[in-house]
């Protein structure tokens, strides 16, 4: 008696013989998906490392804030910064 795959899809094809064919097809498919996914990402992050190195710099501003901050049960100092 044959086991595996070749007794599953013999002559007459049985349900373990269309699960294992499904089963080969979803495998080839989610092969190609993560294939162009890596490959697209790829290209993205080429892309952003182009962008990053090429593009022209803006001049940088810097501003920092310091303000008092009152409550009721207490107070302190803020200090923001944008750079």
């Amino acid at each position: 008696m044959k086991t595996g795959v070749t007794a599953a899809c013999g002559p007459m094809p049985s349900a373990d013989c269309q699960a294992i064919q499904s089963a080969l097809r979803d495998r080839a498919t989610f092969g190609n998906v993560s294939a162009w996914s890596f490959i697209a990402a790829g290209a993205v992050g080429a892309g952003t490392a182009i962008y990053a190195f090429a593009a022209p710099r803006a001049a940088k501003t810097s501003r920092t804030r310091l303000a008092p901050l009152v409550a009721v049960d207490g107070g302190g100092v803020v200090l923001q910064g944008e750079w």
